[in-house]
């Protein structure tokens, strides 16, 4: 470092040194900034329920997902354990062992959450 600084004024050195601190405040601000934009699953798998509005068939139920990736479904004919998994774009969730895991990409539209899959909504999760 010192031959970057042999000749320059003392003005050249503290604004060297200013810039070097902005560019690493500017670093940090940027990483708690990203650290702030938590996935729109990791919101929905807080361990309360939402009501679970199923678009293509118009039916409501009780979906609670858990951070461990477990949860229940309640509404329907009987009480489901899905498990489900974070992906890039939102999740993929099983319902019951013997039924297929289906994937949406999740959407925040306000207080909503909607689930697409193949361009169409799916599903829609709102607070009770």
């Amino acid at each position: 470092m010192k031959s970057f600084y042999r000749g320059r004024s003392r003005l050249a050195k503290a604004m060297a040194a200013a810039m070097s601190t902005s560019c690493v405040l500017l670093t940090v601000g940027q990483a708690l900034g990203q650290a702030n934009q938590v996935p729109v699953v990791r919101q929905v798998a807080d361990g309360k329920p939402w009501t679970m509005t199923m678009l293509t068939e118009n039916r409501t139920m009780k979906l609670t997902l858990n951070a461990d990736g477990t949860g229940k479904m309640e509404g329907g004919p009987m009480a489901l354990s899905p498990t489900w998994r974070e992906t890039a774009q939102g999740m993929c969730i099983k319902p019951m062992a013997i039924m297929p895991e289906r994937c949406a990409t999740l959407r925040r539209e306000g207080a909503t959450i909607v689930g697409v899959s193949d361009g169409e909504p799916q599903f829609r999760l709102q607070r009770p």
